[in-house]
């Protein structure tokens, strides 16, 4: 499944719609989202590989949440997700930022789980 499908079927799930988005941050730089809502209390990052992930699909994973947690600490009330497609690429990138602030900025949902 395509990142976009992930995206529009977690909208779906949260019963918010989402859309692609470069959002503006307090310095003037815009970072890019594969979703977000339409007020910005919701932005969301998919990642449509299976694990294991390679150096390079797991360096790419790791840049969306710091980017995520970059959001989370200039709007405090928004909620931050990076989509994984199974629970060993979310183990594997908890692992990587658990010892990190992101960790309890963003949430790392298994896409699999979703009803």
């Amino acid at each position: 499944m395509a990142a976009d499908d992930m995206v529009r079927r977690f909208a779906d799930h949260v019963g918010i719609p989402l859309r692609p988005a470069s959002v503006a941050l307090a310095s003037g730089a815009r970072v890019l989202v594969d979703g977000a809502s339409a007020e910005e209390s919701l932005f969301v990052a998919a990642h449509a590989g299976a694990g294991p992930l390679r150096h390079l699909d797991l360096v790419l994973v790791v840049q969306d949440v710091f980017t995520l947690a970059l959001l989370r600490s200039e709007r405090p009330k928004a909620r931050a997700v990076v989509l994984v497609n199974d629970a060993s690429v979310r183990e594997e990138v908890a692992a990587r930022i658990a010892r990190t602030p992101a960790a309890g900025l963003v949430e790392i949902v298994e896409f699999a789980t979703l009803p």
